[in-house]
C-alpha cells in the first residue's frame, strides 16, 4: 500500500468466511514496527425480494 507517493506501508488482510451469507474483512497496518487493525468490514447478504 502506499498512502502517500513514495511512502510504502506493510498490510495484511484477513478475510473470515462465517457462512454463506456472512463475511468479514480485516485490514491491518504495520506503522511505526507495530501491526494494529485499521479498518474491519462486516459483509451480510441481502435477503431475496
Amino acid at each position: 500500500m502506499e498512502p502517500m507517493p513514495g511512502m510504502k506501508s506493510q498490510v495484511r488482510e484477513v478475510i473470515k468466511i462465517a457462512d454463506n451469507n456472512h463475511m468479514t474483512l480485516e485490514w491491518y497496518e504495520n506503522q511505526g514496527g507495530g501491526e494494529k487493525k485499521t479498518m474491519e468490514i462486516n459483509y451480510t447478504r441481502a435477503g431475496k425480494k
